[in-house]
């Protein structure tokens, strides 16, 4: 057997390795993407402008495209023994898998070759995702009991694989002025349903494999809260003079948690300090938020910019996603549950880009360089990271164990 055939047999092993790697290329290739039009705005004096607007199509397939893979890794992972429920099937697996991956050159070629060319990847992306979600839903159909963890992550997916649908409406019809209440939907319903509710699961566990007599403390009815808050906030993009009370309330919920989950002794734990780093993202995004939305209903001005949406996306999500799925890559590896220095830097530069983005609105004087800087230091950081962790994914697991 060639070191090829047993690169792709390790690759289709299981589906966290087929859809991690999905992530890894789609974060990559966007990401790189998005640092060559902002170079050449800067730099060159052109413009590397795609057939659908740029910051539309950076949006839709950084909220969409970009993120969704790594949670279908985790979520075929984990999601069936939150029930306990049926495995997926793992022919469903693999034909979303093939689905999602050759989507890809034809999203990238039809940025600038055809806005058809686009739609079709589109479209047989959100087939994968459809039979994804539709595979998780059978499977908690059947289990023997369910957990407010599950439901949420199904509302989630199910938001936004109708954002994502309501997107592809808008390119049909160059409906572009639609794209700020598909975003909302995604943001809202969708991405910060979905990592919020994994956090509220997640977080005190490995907290509580790290320090000893650690209290895990998760109240269902404070999830819930958040679920149908951030529902109603992606529903009030429509009536922005009420979208502060919701993210009021979010942000309050927010900071409970964050206090509470904070480990209280020195544990020297790199691994388990990124995802209370990447968590408090979250308090501040929608502290920021609350600002944003009473500017606009007092003043009706957005007087913070973008720098709310980029402490959510890059700070929370971003740091969020690496902290998450470096644990599981390890873990299911079968390598020690440590990150090292290597490691450790990656996600310090996620962190200067996310802190350098959001000063880029907060000081827009500075915004034309400060915005280059983020991209430029976000891409280097996720080229190292899927350099670093990406192989883990086409070689077996180093104890010799299956999956």
């Amino acid at each position: 057997m060639t070191t090829g055939n047993m690169n792709w047999r390790s690759l289709m092993l299981a589906p966290h390795r087929m859809f991690f790697t999905t992530g890894l290329a789609y974060l990559v290739l966007v990401s790189g993407w998005w640092l060559a039009m902002q170079l050449a705005r800067t730099w060159f004096g052109t413009r590397l402008e795609p057939l659908v607007p740029g910051l539309i199509s950076h949006g839709a397939m950084m909220w969409f495209l970009v993120v969704t893979p790594f949670m279908f890794g985790f979520l075929i992972t984990v999601f069936p023994r939150w029930q306990p429920a049926p495995a997926l099937p793992q022919r469903l697996c693999q034909m979303a898998f093939a689905l999602m991956l050759l989507a890809l050159p034809l999203l990238l070629a039809g940025l600038y070759c055809s806005q058809e060319l686009f739609l079709i990847g589109w479209l047989l992306y959100l087939a994968g995702w459809a039979l994804v979600v539709g595979g998780l839903f059978s499977s908690w159909l059947v289990a023997k009991e369910t957990v407010s963890h599950s439901q949420g992550v199904l509302i989630g997916l199910a938001a936004g694989l109708m954002a994502s649908l309501a997107f592809a409406w808008m390119l049909t019809k160059g409906r572009f002025d639609l794209w700020p209440y598909v975003r909302s939907m995604g943001l809202w319903g969708f991405l910060l349903t979905v990592f919020f509710t994994v956090s509220h699961r997640m977080v005190p566990f490995f907290t509580s494999c790290v320090i000893k007599d650690y209290k895990v403390w998760r109240p269902d009815w404070m999830l819930r809260t958040f679920v149908l808050l951030a529902l109603a906030r992606a529903a009030l993009e429509l009536h922005p003079k009420f979208s502060w009370v919701p993210v009021l309330g979010m942000s309050l919920i927010a900071l409970v948690f964050a206090m509470r989950w904070r480990p209280r002794v020195e544990h020297g734990n790199p691994l388990l300090s990124v995802l209370h780093i990447s968590f408090a993202w979250l308090v501040i995004g929608l502290f920021l938020q609350l600002g944003q939305d009473l500017g606009m209903a007092v003043f009706a001005t957005h007087w913070l910019g973008r720098a709310p949406l980029h402490a959510l996306t890059l700070g929370f999500l971003g740091g969020m996603l690496l902290s998450m799925i470096t644990r599981v890559t390890m873990g299911h590896s079968g390598r020690a549950l440590v990150l090292d220095k290597a490691g450790w830097w990656i996600f310090l530069m996620t962190q200067f880009a996310a802190v350098a983005r959001v000063a880029a609105e907060v000081f827009p004087s500075t915004s034309v360089w400060m915005n280059l800087l983020a991209a430029g230091v976000w891409f280097l950081a996720l080229a190292a990271w899927a350099a670093k962790y990406g192989p883990a994914f086409l070689q077996p697991r180093v104890d010799g164990q299956p999956g």
